[in-house]
């Protein structure tokens, strides 16, 4: 039996979240002639938009400035590999303070190899967060610079500090994480400018940034830590027997993003 689920928004109406809706609704995209790359954007959007996708908030140490940390709500995150070791990926669409933030970062370990930075044991320098269904509040802060221009300020009940990076309270868990590599998407479609690019990292953030407005930068990271703050049950019993339990019980619901609205999901009762 195919397990269903409802996702709840802001409105209290529930939609239906089943494969076959989202299949019917790509076909009738694509019954419209697609032959542009605005054209695909267009139709890739309008999908997205009524896809649930769960929302995750970045946190990074800065290093320069005079703040000590920034962050920003992610509108892509997605696990990688977990072999060799657990890799995850993000986008920040430029200009971007977080990114400004992570490029101190990413100019230290841009001399390091993979094995480098799995043999030398490094210390986080950001965190991924994992919103529960209760952080809306925390996911518009993160995404609102126009209203919150510094988001950690009188912010400090709401995270603490792990392994040196902030990870932000009453999420579902949070991953401390080091930079492995980024690559700037919109020299992507050219080897020549992307080889360039790639030469001078840090020229790819900034107000004079040689990768111009409406840009994005894919960056790669290796998770070195999970923080499991949504967890609220034990794994194992008396005698330290693992116990296989049911998520809904010691899990809160996870934050998702849909139709331009957030809510959350809940199981459907089946027939």
């Amino acid at each position: 039996m195919p397990k269903f689920l409802t996702l709840v928004g802001r409105n209290s109406r529930a939609y239906t979240i089943h494969a076959r809706r989202t299949l019917r609704l790509a076909c009738s995209i694509s019954n419209a002639p697609i032959s542009t790359d605005d054209d695909v954007r267009e139709a890739l959007r309008t999908l997205l938009q009524h896809t649930a996708q769960p929302v995750s908030v970045l946190t990074v140490k800065c290093l320069s400035g005079d703040e000590p940390y920034h962050g920003a709500t992610l509108s892509s995150f997605s696990s990688v590999a977990f072999h060799p070791f657990p890799i995850v990926s993000f986008a920040l669409q430029l200009p971007s303070r977080s990114a400004d933030a992570l490029q101190p970062h990413l100019a230290h370990t841009s001399t390091q190899t993979l094995s480098d930075v799995d043999n030398d044991k490094p210390t986080p320098n950001f965190a991924i967060n994992i919103l529960a269904a209760s952080q809306s509040d925390t996911a518009i802060r993160f995404s609102r610079p126009d209203l919150y221009p510094k988001p950690f300020s009188d912010f400090e009940s709401r995270y603490t500090i792990s392994r040196g990076v902030p990870v932000l309270r009453g999420s579902l868990g949070a991953l401390p994480c080091v930079l492995l590599a980024s690559f700037p998407l919109r020299e992507a479609g050219d080897r020549t400018k992307l080889a360039a690019a790639m030469k001078d990292p840090a020229s790819w953030s900034g107000e004079n940034s040689r990768l111009g407005p409406s840009s994005s930068v894919l960056y790669l990271a290796r998770v070195l830590h999970v923080e499991n703050f949504g967890y609220t049950g034990s794994m194992h019993d008396t005698d330290g027997k693992e116990v296989k339990e049911s998520c809904d019980g010691v899990w809160p619901p996870p934050l998702v993003y849909h139709r331009r609205s957030y809510g959350t999901v809940q199981r459907l009762e089946q027939a």
